[in-house]
């Protein structure tokens, strides 16, 4: 685990049946068990989603102290995936940083914590981080709604229709596709301290005019 904000770069926890957590059933891993030295490993993590608050409020205060209006959005509820649920509540705390802080600094947020469409695999591309077309259609029509903007209507809001189930084989097979070609892929740059947007060049580095309809 990093340890972004505190004094140690990494925890690791060597021991026997106690430091495993015997008797301490953890309720996300069926068959499998907290103990202390997995809820150590949670105090000493939760003080990077504080310390990013902290950044991003800094921010946030000095583009708001240069006369700039500040849209900020919340991370999306993870309680689907398995694999990410274990980190909803890093994100849950993250989120009440935010709107603390657009309460504090005047900023606008788009909640996209409790936008239940986005729960529809269905707005995801297939490496489950990246909108599809139509999840970046409502994710601008939601944004421009919570500014205010005249025209935004409310049919982002409105769910799909209903998807055809999935056969159990080919469910696994997605799944087991989705853990080889993104998540092993992701570990393996986190582990090298690199990121899938190392050398990208800005999309726009000089700010464009807007059309006029």
């Amino acid at each position: 685990m990093e340890l972004d904000a505190s004094p140690w770069r990494r925890y690791v926890a060597l021991g026997d049946s106690l430091t495993e957590g015997l008797s301490d059933p953890d309720p996300d891993r069926p068959g499998a068990f907290r103990g202390w030295a997995d809820r150590l490993a949670d105090h000493l993590a939760a003080a990077a989603p504080d310390a990013l608050a902290a950044t991003l409020e800094g921010a946030v205060v000095r583009l708001r102290a240069a006369g700039a209006d500040v849209l900020l959005a919340t991370g999306v509820d993870t309680r689907q995936t398995p694999i990410l649920r274990r980190v909803r509540g890093k994100i849950a705390i993250f989120n009440a940083h935010v709107w603390s802080i657009a309460s504090r600094s005047g900023a606008v947020v788009l909640d996209q914590w409790g936008a239940d469409w986005l729960q529809d695999w269905r707005m995801w591309d297939a490496d489950r981080i990246h909108l599809t077309d139509e999840g970046h259609r409502r994710v601008a029509l939601a944004a421009a709604a919570a500014l205010g903007l005249p025209g935004a209507g409310d049919d982002w809001r409105r769910p799909l229709p209903p998807a055809d189930p999935r056969p159990f084989r080919a469910a696994v097979a997605e799944e087991a596709a989705w853990v080889r070609g993104f998540v092993a892929p992701w570990i393996v740059r986190r582990l090298r301290g690199r990121s899938s947007g190392d050398g990208r060049a800005p999309k726009r580095p000089v700010p464009l005019g807007l059309p006029r309809p």
